[in-house]
């Protein structure tokens, strides 16, 4: 089963831009997801470390910039986004990459950009973001949605994913 971008971001659809804007995608994969924000007239840039995936994409969004680099450091990626988007990733990262991950998004986020995490709920692997490591990269959630896979056997096993919303804070409240 195809995944629908549309179905797959509804419940945080309000953190995306109306009018076309720079987006970053990070673990862009096949480019599922660039497609869709490239036929709505944004400006993608594509992050994908595994060449096979990122070949692929390239071959199918040939109007998406591609970088192969990944979190935290995100090498090679430059300018300010409106929408960051990391789905499926903060659960690949190690613990101790979450603090310096959310520092870089954070200086990659516009003014008034957001930036959406869906982190992996599975029965014995919960995944989550630190408050404290998203207040201390000058970030805040404006949004928080808990749904089940859409995914047919992850559904099954149970798993959900809490999809977050972050924005800049507010320039009195940065620390």
């Amino acid at each position: 089963m195809a995944i629908d971008p549309e179905a797959l971001y509804a419940p945080v659809q309000s953190g995306f831009p109306v009018c076309p804007a720079p987006v970053l995608d990070v673990g862009a994969g096949s480019g599922r997801d660039a497609i869709w924000l490239f036929g709505q007239g944004h400006s993608v840039t594509c992050v994908e470390p595994h060449p096979v995936l990122r070949a692929y994409g390239q071959s199918v969004v040939g109007g998406a910039q591609w970088i192969d680099c990944a979190l935290p450091d995100l090498v090679g990626v430059s300018g300010r986004f409106d929408l960051i988007l990391v789905g499926a990733v903060w659960h690949v990262l190690e613990e101790d990459q979450h603090a310096d991950a959310l520092c870089r998004l954070a200086e990659l986020l516009a003014d008034k950009g957001r930036l959406i995490v869906s982190l992996k709920q599975a029965e014995n692997t919960p995944v989550i973001m630190d408050e404290a490591r998203i207040a201390a990269a000058g970030l805040e959630v404006q949004q928080v949605a808990v749904t089940p896979s859409i995914q047919a056997g992850n559904h099954a096993l149970g798993v959900m994913w809490e999809w977050k919303v972050l924005r800049p804070k507010a320039v009195g409240q940065r620390s």
